[in-house]
């Protein structure tokens, strides 16, 4: 049927009423990401209707999803927040565990200020039959500037490649040759082979490579599952290149009396003393997160009422953890005002679990590589939005760090 023509054009409304209507009436999530932070920003209150107020966790929480999407096309979802943290587009479709006959769609472009990603979340329209995430996967891998592989677990093969990851490992300089994983992944067997398939659906840490020059490198990866239950996407986190972080060192005002005397104790003496003491800022909680990205966990070790019921040393995949954010995007420390606006796992595992709305990380570091992270934490959102953190909290990093090399040793 043909479209009246219209004999006038109406006057257009005002600018910013009509773009708050837009807004208010999309069919859909609006919303706005700063990468640096993972902190999500909301235009407007679309709910699904199976999910109702629980729709935006979809863009936050990694264990919820894991409850409410369909098993499949999780890995695609997985793989959409890396090229969101690459600042490349993205689209993936996926379907609801309840409503598997539906499918939403998830969409997101750089914002100008390369800080801040955008997208929607709708209902996605004329897609009954969800290409369960095959759309995404086909789209990380030869769009992804960053490298990717794809390989054959019964095989023991990497079948395809992006054409970073040819540059990275020189495929290229033998078309025809096959390329066996253990070539360029030497602990594949002992390390890897076990964590995937059936069960086991992203795995984070860090790896050895080696390519065809010989090179022999540590990155930060993603592992997921891709194209049925044989198969594995190596996604990298990070460029393959040695990063020059300077050892923690000593600086700032001297310790307070209190800060001095916690060197002398125990860890969890010491935390204690830290987070009773003279703070900048209001402090309910420290955690020390030991990291072991080689292994894919983190350990953690909070004192203070929020963390009373935390077990020591309790263990969370280093798969969305702050140690990882500090790495993939170089920051040598992090602030969240409100976890209830992050998109990081840890912060729906651990954090909002035991009141945590606010913290303060800093990373430490040995021989380059991200060993400790000191997390002070408040039961308040906003409480470390002040300048010059990493400064006013120096003498804090300088006892946190003596104490956790006191511990290791001890443990050898």
């Amino acid at each position: 049927m043909p479209i009246p023509r219209s004999t006038q054009t109406p006057d257009a409304p005002q600018s910013d009423v009509n773009v708050g209507h837009w807004i208010s009436g999309f069919p859909g999530l609006l919303w706005h990401i700063h990468i640096p932070q993972s902190r999500l920003v909301l235009f407007n209150r679309w709910e699904h209707e199976l999910l109702g107020s629980d729709t935006q966790l979809l863009l936050k929480d990694a264990h919820f999803r894991k409850l409410v999407v369909c098993k499949d096309d999780l890995p695609a979802l997985a793989e959409f927040w890396d090229l969101m943290a690459n600042r490349e587009p993205a689209e993936v479709s996926f379907r609801l565990l309840q409503q598997p006959s539906y499918t939403l769609l998830l969409q997101g472009w750089p914002h100008p200020d390369p800080e801040w990603y955008s997208g929607t979340l709708q209902e996605a329209l004329n897609r009954v039959n969800a290409t369960e995430g095959k759309v995404s996967s086909n789209q990380i891998l030869l769009r992804a500037q960053y490298p990717v592989l794809v390989v054959d677990r019964e095989k023991r093969l990497i079948v395809a490649y992006n054409n970073a990851a040819d540059a990275l490992f020189a495929f290229g300089s033998l078309p025809n040759a096959r390329h066996p994983i253990e070539e360029y992944v030497p602990d594949w067997s002992s390390r890897i082979a076990g964590r995937l398939g059936p069960g086991h659906d992203v795995w984070g840490g860090s790896l050895s490579f080696r390519n065809r020059e010989g090179l022999s490198f540590t990155a930060a990866v993603r592992l997921s599952s891709c194209h049925g239950r044989t198969r594995s996407r190596i996604a990298f986190l990070e460029f393959p290149q040695r990063k020059e972080h300077k050892d923690s060192e000593p600086h700032g005002s001297p310790s307070p009396r209190q800060l001095r005397k916690a060197v002398r104790g125990g860890l969890r003496e010491t935390l204690s003393a830290l987070c009773t003491g003279p703070s900048p800022c209001p402090i309910d909680g420290i955690i020390f997160s030991d990291i072991d990205a080689v292994k894919g966990h983190i350990h953690e070790y909070g004192v203070g009422a929020p963390f009373a019921k935390l077990p020591w040393g309790a263990s969370f995949a280093y798969e969305g953890t702050i140690a990882q954010h500090i790495e993939r995007f170089s920051l040598s420390s992090l602030v969240v005002d409100d976890t209830m606006d992050s998109i990081k796992s840890i912060d729906w595992a651990l954090f909002i679990p035991h009141g945590i709305r606010s913290y303060f990380a800093k990373a430490f570091y040995r021989d380059g590589v991200m060993h400790a992270v000191m997390i002070l934490a408040s039961s308040k959102p906003g409480t470390f939005s002040v300048e010059r953190l990493e400064e006013l909290y120096a003498p804090h990093g300088r006892v946190f760090e003596e104490a956790v090399e006191r511990w290791r040793r001890g443990k050898g």
